[in-house]
């Protein structure tokens, strides 16, 4: 199978704010041997900007052609992944730490959403509509959902935006 290598540039820095880690990702090119590749980095490590950076900054992977290499399962948006961590922190402080499911991982209620909301759709996406009782052993999946969902952190955008 063919393979193409691709080089980025990544570093992370300190938000405007001071209080997020944030990083910056570059793509630098698609070559074709792991070599030419390495070749390319060395030669960006003198360039204006990238000189400032450790050569750890620059980073190889190696691609498949014709295959699914990434997102397979789909994805979550930047801003909500940062939301879901901030939200799971806050999370396990007001729940003791108890674990929020894991198939949960990006998912947060939609701006105006109750707990009830939330939980019940969360229930319904993992389930199916109506597919799911609290009697069968998911009551204690449930009541995670709603605590939650009442953490009260908001998503800038409704439903289907």
């Amino acid at each position: 199978m063919k393979e193409l290598y691709i080089l980025r540039h990544i570093y992370n820095f300190e938000g405007e704010d001071g209080s997020r880690y944030q990083f910056e990702d570059k793509f630098l090119g698609i070559y074709s041997s792991q070599a030419k590749a390495e070749q390319a980095a060395n030669h960006h490590t003198g360039m204006k900007g990238f000189r400032q950076y450790p050569r750890e900054c620059f980073k190889i992977e190696k691609w498949e052609v014709n295959q699914d290499s990434a997102w397979r399962e789909g994805f979550v948006k930047m801003y909500e992944a940062n939301l879901w961590e901030e939200s799971v922190e806050q999370y396990n402080e007001n729940s003791g730490g108890f674990d929020v499911s894991s198939w949960l991982l990006g998912e947060i209620p939609y701006k105006e959403e109750t707990p009830l909301e939330f939980a019940k759709r969360m229930m319904d996406e993992k389930f199916g509509q109506g597919n799911w009782n609290l009697q069968d052993g998911l009551l204690e999946e449930y009541n995670n959902l709603l605590l939650y969902g009442e953490t009260g952190f908001e998503q800038e955008c409704g439903e289907g935006d």
